[in-house]
């Protein structure tokens, strides 16, 4: 049996952090891609415009935290510009919001959702 003076103190263990969570869930997330949809379509926009389409300033952390989750789900991309990033929706997001009802949009559906670590 180990003895527990010969183990490293609690401090000096390297502790593992689980995968974080999505902060909205993926009903919000596609929600939140229509309203991307609605205001900018299929083009890229800066991050500051899309956060302010859903209500939040520049600088949110609510907005911050949507972001992520979106690209958690694999709702939208990032597209650096320079010292900018801006984003626009996945093919995975147009397939979500546009698709017919049926299998493809099923499978969509299902493959945003186990898109987060977590969620594999």
């Amino acid at each position: 049996m180990d003895d527990p003076a010969e183990s490293p103190p609690a401090s000096k263990r390297h502790q593992q952090r689980s995968p974080s969570y999505p902060a909205i869930t993926l009903l919000e997330a596609i929600e939140r891609t229509m309203v991307l949809y609605k205001n900018e379509g299929r083009n890229t926009a800066p991050v500051d415009a899309v956060v302010a389409h859903w209500g939040y300033g520049a600088k949110s952390s609510g907005g911050k935290l949507v972001l992520a989750a979106l690209r958690r789900y694999g709702l939208i991309e990032d597209e650096k510009r320079g010292s900018h990033t801006q984003v626009r929706l996945s093919r995975l997001a147009l397939d979500i919001i546009l698709g017919e009802d049926g299998p493809k949009k099923a499978e969509a559906i299902r493959s945003a959702a186990r898109a987060p670590t977590i969620n594999r």
